[in-house]
């Protein structure tokens, strides 16, 4: 169950877009420029009266991939679906009629890469484009063609020991004046936000954005890494009709410094230690928030493996939390993290994730235990279980936006008790290399409590002060 005002992120399963899913990937600082399950989605409208029998997913009508390398360097990927209209079936007043619910829609993709100095230097770039034939009115909250322009430069210096990486995105979006006031008010940036400092405009027929990010540091060879970052993300940047991105507007500054032992040490097989620090701000330049990580990953002489974090976050400015309403100020939190694995090269392996966050105000809990059992009796045969138990405890979840006798517009907030269970089956047969069976199953199970109502009182107030909100 996702109370967030952001879309889950879910891994692709079906096989077609697995495969050399690799070859098209565009990773902007978490995000993707391409994200296969976009292509056979669940339809986007559903009809508001009588009773509707919806379509699933969206049929995908015909697909076609091309991707090659030459032995010059130079790799190209190509990848064009088309997912045909579907209409929902409604049944009122002893009548039946249908209704579209997603346009004929044509996604593409294409992806090159070229190397330079034996590696050394790679250039690359991608384009998505995603076109839907609209015709029907109360779809033109969809946007009619979405374009998304990456390339990306990556150079190695002193036989790899430093490196250089970076990367730009362009992306315009046009559609209806429904379309782009949705985009507009959407999470990714919330335009109509109170002191915002963003242009709304309720007429636009386009968004446009851009994005960059530029790393550099030292990449291999002896104990100390290093590696300064910058991310900047413009406000009308969007490419979630065939990619994923959560956030627009961000200016991000992520410093790393790590301590790494590559020989057998005692019971280590290798082990590295790292400390991080990132700085957030919208580009209207209000701090949005300011973390410090340690971590440490150890590798043993068993091949066993184990990962212990923790992160101290302060600061933290949440612009999308009121969904549109105020900026609001979160208290300070902690996380700390551990995972470990046996030795996955056994017919039997295990594996665990475990994390817990509280906040130093409020009553905020947050913790997820995750194990997993692996078997592979056969090299050709893969057999994965698993579980998953997340408690979340959130005193200033969204309920809604509501307005006085008078007319002055209040958000209310409460505190929800959130419980999921879930566990997960797959199957991956071999039979050849061109044939594959696989099984994928995942029940799950929330429950959830709201209680406590309550009202912000002062957003921005200090997070340190725990009378933050106030009741209702």
């Amino acid at each position: 169950m996702n109370l967030t005002a952001f879309e889950t992120y879910f891994q692709e399963k079906r096989p077609f877009f697995i495969e050399g899913n690799n070859i098209f990937s565009f990773n902007f600082n978490g995000d993707e420029l391409f994200y296969s399950r976009r292509i056979g989605h669940a339809p986007s409208f559903t009809p508001r009266e009588g009773m509707v029998r919806m379509p699933e997913f969206t049929t995908i009508g015909g697909t076609m991939k091309i991707s090659g390398r030459t032995a010059g360097g130079f790799f190209l990927g190509i990848l064009d679906a088309l997912t045909l209209k579907e209409s929902a079936h409604i049944y009122e007043n002893n009548a039946e009629s249908t209704q579209a619910v997603e346009p004929l829609t044509n996604h593409l993709v294409g992806r090159f890469q070229q190397d330079f100095d034996r590696g050394n230097t790679i250039l690359g770039g991608i384009v998505t484009h995603t076109h839907r034939a609209i015709r029907d009115k109360h779809l033109n909250f969809l946007g009619r063609d979405a374009l998304s322009v990456g390339l990306d430069f990556t150079r190695f210096w002193a036989d790899r020991k430093y490196f250089m990486e970076f990367k730009a995105i362009g992306t315009h979006v046009g559609g209806d004046q429904e379309a782009i006031r949705r985009l507009q008010t959407s999470s990714a940036r919330y335009y109509q936000r109170p002191g915002s400092g963003l242009p709304y405009d309720t007429s636009g027929t386009k968004l446009t954005g851009m994005g960059a990010s530029f790393e550099i540091g030292k990449w291999s060879k002896g104990h100390w890494r290093y590696s300064e970052e910058v991310v900047i993300r413009t406000p009308g940047l969007e490419f979630n009709d065939l990619g994923f991105m959560n956030i627009a507007n961000t200016l991000e500054n992520d410093t790393r410094l790590s301590y790494v032992e590559k020989e057998n040490k005692w019971i280590f097989k290798d082990y590295e230690v790292s400390l991080s620090q990132e700085n957030t701000w919208n580009l209207q330049g209000k701090g949005l928030g300011y973390g410090l990580e340690l971590g440490a990953n150890f590798n043993f002489l068993n091949h066993w493996g184990l990962y212990l974090g923790a992160e101290y976050s302060t600061g933290i400015v949440d612009e999308q939390r009121l969904r549109g309403g105020p900026s609001i100020r979160e208290p300070d939190r902690f996380h700390y993290m551990v995972s470990m694995n046996t030795d996955s090269s056994k017919k039997i392996y295990f594996s665990l994730f475990a994390m817990y966050m509280y906040r130093i105000t409020g009553n905020f809990h947050f913790f997820i235990i995750s194990p997993q059992v692996h078997y592979r009796p056969f090299s050709n045969l893969h057999i994965s279980l698993d579980a998953a138990y997340e408690r979340d405890l959130d005193p200033l979840q969204y309920i809604g936006r509501y307005q006085t006798l008078a007319g002055k517009p209040f958000w209310l907030l409460g505190t929800v008790d959130k419980r999921d269970l879930s566990l997960t089956l797959r199957i991956d047969l071999a039979i050849t290399p061109e044939l594959t069976i696989q099984y994928y199953g995942s029940p799950f199970f929330s429950i959830g409590k709201f209680s406590g109502p309550k009202t912000v009182r002062k957003p921005l107030k200090s997070s340190r002060n725990k009378k933050i909100y106030h009741l209702y």
